[in-house]
């Protein structure tokens, strides 16, 4: 496999399709407290120019109780720190996921809350040994994982981008860079880039770190020469170490490959928990489509769930789909001056469609 310059085309029907993602989307994984288990009708879809993922339909038999003792003794997420998508304050974690589920459990009635503080490779264990029931910090499909854990309906989306120092001394450019001799890449034990880079002919000179801090450290001091993470991760340290002279390569320039692309970001459950899982894929549906504009109202908050005081929303392009124009203009203030490379011009709905990966709706 190699890398290629990808420009995703998704035909428009597929924003229009959103609004069902609640029954497409989950883990293929048996449900042992479900009855009889439906199948996609890929075919169906295909000639509307929109493919489901194989395994990604859940068992939603439900016979379990997982809600309802969600609902009556409470509910234990998994947590960890990973700005802005979530991170602790005094002990208490915010940022976005957690705001998003703080509102999710509002939304079904679920009052006490747990958090378990946790590093990214120890979240799939933890789920599946009950020590936590929701994997609460955002998480990208795959084929392993649809083995194992359940996941929600899409709660926002982000782009996995390339992070150098500020002089770039390996001089990289693009994504091939990656596989290239001498070039030392580090990414998230765990992780979605990091599957997909293990999987590369030839394999990158790849370490594999627990957590953001630590890996962004280690680009900082020279031990690795480009850091693969999530893109609002990445602005968030670099607004925060502006000592630390990195910056983001154009994802303009540096297109995301194919294979590095996930369209949403989403919670997972233990496949068994099938009443919780439905349960929190009605809230954030509700949320996302709410006249309230809740999920809005949290990509575009300054604080936290505890201090949430959300400014106007941008302009609405008609022709893109909401969710994800409102999380490119949430990215935009994220991405201030400095932490991303010169000659890129916010100003422009088609450098913002490009560095939010938007174009996969629009086609452009």
């Amino acid at each position: 496999m190699s890398f290629k310059n990808h420009k995703a085309k998704v035909a428009l029907v597929a924003a229009a399709l959103i609004g069902l993602t609640t029954i497409v989307t989950g883990s293929g994984a048996a449900n042992s407290a479900g009855g009889a288990q439906g199948t996609i009708d890929y075919a169906y879809f295909t000639k509307m120019g929109w493919t489901p993922k194989a395994n990604s339909l859940p068992n939603l038999s439900c016979r379990d109780s997982s809600y309802q003792k969600a609902v009556t003794s409470g509910i234990k997420l998994g947590v960890y720190n990973n700005a802005p998508e979530m991170w602790q304050v005094n002990g208490k974690t915010t940022g976005i996921d957690m705001d998003m589920n703080v509102a999710v459990l509002h939304y079904i009635g679920v009052t006490k809350i747990q958090e378990v503080l946790l590093e990214w490779p120890q979240m799939v264990p933890a789920l599946l040994s009950k020590r936590i029931d929701v994997i609460a910090g955002d998480i990208h499909e795959n084929q392993d994982r649809f083995k194992v854990i359940a996941f929600t309906t899409p709660a926002w989306w982000y782009s996995t981008t390339l992070m150098v120092k500020k002089d770039n001394p390996k001089t990289i450019k693009t994504w091939a860079d990656l596989q290239k001799s001498g070039i030392k890449v580090g990414t998230i034990a765990g992780s979605y880039p990091q599957e997909a880079l293990s999987k590369l002919t030839p394999k990158p000179d790849l370490t594999t770190f627990a957590s953001s801090s630590d890996e962004f450290q280690a680009l900082a001091s020279g031990k690795i020469d480009v850091a693969v993470h999530d893109s609002p991760v990445q602005a968030g340290f670099i607004l925060a170490n502006p000592s630390a002279n990195l910056k983001i390569l154009n994802p303009t320039t540096a297109a995301t490959p194919e294979d590095f692309q996930d369209p949403y970001a989403r919670f997972a459950v233990r496949p068994a928990d099938c009443t919780l899982l439905g349960a929190y894929n009605r809230a954030i549906q509700e949320l996302r489509d709410s006249s309230g504009n809740v999920d809005e109202a949290i990509l575009m908050a300054r604080d936290s769930h505890r201090q949430l005081t959300p400014p106007p929303p941008p302009p609405r392009n008609p022709l893109q789909p909401t969710d994800d124009m409102l999380t490119a203009w949430a990215l935009e203030r994220l991405f201030n001056d400095g932490t991303i490379e010169e000659g890129y011009d916010y100003g422009s709905l088609e450098d913002t469609m490009h560095r939010t990966n938007v174009t996969r709706f629009s086609g452009h």
